[in-house]
């Protein structure tokens, strides 16, 4: 038996080839906004079990995490999507994109380049070591501000980093001319104090 995609399918797999990773609550949200949850996690399995989605990371909360499986990054045209090595780095991915999100909401994000993304470029460009070291931000959005092109970069914070961590982000930031600004959204004030 085939599986015959629907037009819902389709945008769910094209938000996953952009944001790289979304839980179960984000797809259910944004891409079953009127069906009933037992309605979208069927569905779920069935591109599941069609390889066009691929489960991740269970989430401390319960909720699932969900990826493009091989048929989905064919049909995408892309050849490999995220790894789901870390629950705290998927947790991270996935707040992330409700930034992004809600970002979208007042108008901005609409072009944004993810984590995932630039760490492949990163690690086409340099040497294994060479490209541990450079700066990898968790999103780089594109802007025009007062017809100017702005480059920012989106940090998310989650816990607190030491101050020479810091201070060695903000020398590399420093050498980055082509980044404008950087916006952190973080977890509490002490992340805020530190930073």
């Amino acid at each position: 038996m085939s599986l015959i995609l629907q037009s819902r399918d389709r945008a769910l797999i094209a938000g996953l080839q952009r944001f790289g990773v979304l839980s179960t609550v984000q797809i259910c949200l944004w891409y079953f906004k009127k069906v009933s949850k037992t309605t979208a996690l069927r569905r779920l399995r069935i591109l599941e079990e069609g390889h066009y989605l691929k489960r991740g990371v269970t989430l401390e909360n319960g909720t699932h995490t969900w990826g493009l499986g091989f048929k989905g990054r064919e049909l995408m045209g892309i050849e490999s999507g995220v790894h789901f090595s870390n629950r705290n780095s998927i947790y991270h991915d996935v707040l992330l994109n409700d930034i992004r999100c809600k970002l979208e909401s007042f108008g901005l994000a609409k072009d944004v380049t993810p984590e995932f993304e630039i760490k492949s470029e990163v690690f086409r460009n340099f040497r294994y070591g060479s490209a541990k070291e450079q700066l990898v931000p968790d999103a780089l959005m594109f802007e025009s501000v007062n017809a100017e092109p702005w480059v920012i970069s989106l940090e998310l914070e989650l816990t607190v980093k030491a101050e020479k961590r810091y201070e060695k982000i903000f020398r590399q930031y420093g050498m980055k001319h082509s980044i404008t600004r950087i916006w952190y959204f973080c977890n509490s004030t002490k992340e805020i104090d530190r930073i």
